[in-house]
């Protein structure tokens, strides 16, 4: 075979080649993983509460599913219905997203009872088996408040009855039980962030 044909055969074999490595290194690029919070191997651990249709919600309910878990009282006047108008944003931008849960915990269980939960999941169009609006005892509220969602700038409790926890943050899980992200749910731009680091969550644990 003429060396002009074999070389140039050759060239042609090597550019294909070169062109597969650089598309699979551009591949491998574009894997984007959210940070881990807490101490290694923190999870969020057991809990039983009741959501809006009086249905015991456990984090087997989340099992395979990501998820945005908060804080709130329905007769909050300040931060909770920004928080709310927020979660129903999102949780409206992933309706089709089976792969994606809310819930909501309620500070106030004295008052907000199963069907208190049910008229405000209604006023934010909530479905109980998308977004759950949960009450329970009050002392096991607060502790998985503050030792398992971590959430940022709570002061010290122990869930007594002068007790009282209020924050504005909303707490990204994975499937794996561990938070991927803290974001403030009265901001527009952290709400942005959110709906864009659900995406890249997804991206990642259902690969």
């Amino acid at each position: 075979m003429n060396k002009k044909y074999i070389y140039l055969i050759v060239f042609i074999l090597a550019g294909t080649l070169g062109g597969i490595a650089i598309v699979k290194q551009q591949q491998k690029k574009a894997i984007v993983t959210l940070p881990i919070f807490g101490n290694p191997g923190h999870v969020i651990g057991n809990y039983a509460f009741v959501n809006q249709n009086n249905e015991t919600v456990t984090p087997a309910t989340f099992e395979n599913k990501i998820y945005v878990a908060d804080y709130f009282f329905t007769t909050c006047k300040s931060i909770c219905p920004i928080m709310s108008n927020t979660l129903q944003h999102i949780n409206e931008t992933y309706s089709t997203e089976e792969r994606i849960k809310f819930i909501s915990h309620t500070v106030d269980p004295e008052y907000d009872s199963a069907a208190i939960l049910a008229a405000y999941a209604k006023v934010h169009n909530a479905k109980a088996n998308k977004w759950h609006f949960v009450t329970g005892n009050k002392k096991e509220l607060y502790d998985v408040a503050r030792n398992m969602y971590l959430l940022p700038k709570l002061a010290p409790g122990d869930g007594g009855a002068d007790d009282f926890i209020h924050s504005q943050y909303l707490v990204l899980v994975d499937t794996k039980k561990r938070i991927r992200g803290f974001y403030d749910g009265t901001s527009a731009t952290e709400e942005k962030k959110l709906i864009a680091d659900i995406k890249t969550l997804l991206e990642e644990e259902y690969q």
